[in-house]
């Protein structure tokens, strides 16, 4: 299969955790389309190599790492695809920011329902790794709050899940550190915000 994307010295970079405290050379590739993340998976089988998603490179750890492999980067992949104020659901691609979100969405009256420590996570990385806010005792996770997503799975295949349709593989990638697939949108319920 003929492919646009190409590993060069050019994409190959030192990446590190949000820590700092560990890093990897890796091919880096920044897909705009859902037809380059395809592309990227049969690149990586051509040429035997892994592929690690990565968002913001916020993971405290080295869950957005791939050390010689190819980091997928989904940051590139930042719009709001759909919004509605009256139901308060939104849908994203997964490079969007809780910043890039919280924005889009407080001035009608919502609020996003789980938030990580920081504002420049992504919804990708905050789903893979199903992260919780300080209000993880009332709201639960992310993942809770999910509607829908659609994904690329490593074959080039492209499926929609919902806790109804393809229920079992929804549960496993929420939480799955992208090990399952690539998340190429993500409708998420907000939660209203009511003044004092």
């Amino acid at each position: 299969m003929e492919t646009n994307i190409t590993l060069s010295l050019n994409n190959f970079t030192q990446l590190e955790n949000f820590g700092h405290s560990l890093r990897a050379p890796s091919y880096r590739v920044r897909p705009t389309r859902n037809e380059e993340i395809c592309d990227v998976f049969h690149l990586a089988e051509q040429e035997g190599l892994t592929i690690t998603a990565r968002g913001a490179g916020r993971s405290y750890n080295d869950a957005a790492l791939n050390g010689g492999g190819i980091m997928l980067d989904t940051s590139a992949m930042n719009q709001i695809l759909e919004w509605n104020p009256a139901s308060g659901v939104v849908r994203c691609e997964p490079g969007v920011t809780l910043e890039k979100l919280w924005k889009h969405v407080e001035p009608d009256g919502w609020w996003p329902p789980v938030v990580s420590g920081t504002m420049k996570t992504t919804l990708g990385g905050c789903l893979s790794a199903n992260i919780h806010g300080k209000n993880n005792f009332k709201k639960g996770t992310i993942g809770e709050h999910v509607l829908e997503f659609s994904a690329i799975l490593p074959t080039g295949e492209s499926i929609t899940c919902t806790p109804a349709a393809n229920s079992e593989l929804f549960y496993a990638m929420i939480s799955g550190l992208g090990m399952l697939g690539v998340f190429t949108s993500i409708t998420l319920q907000m939660k209203r915000i009511y003044p004092d």
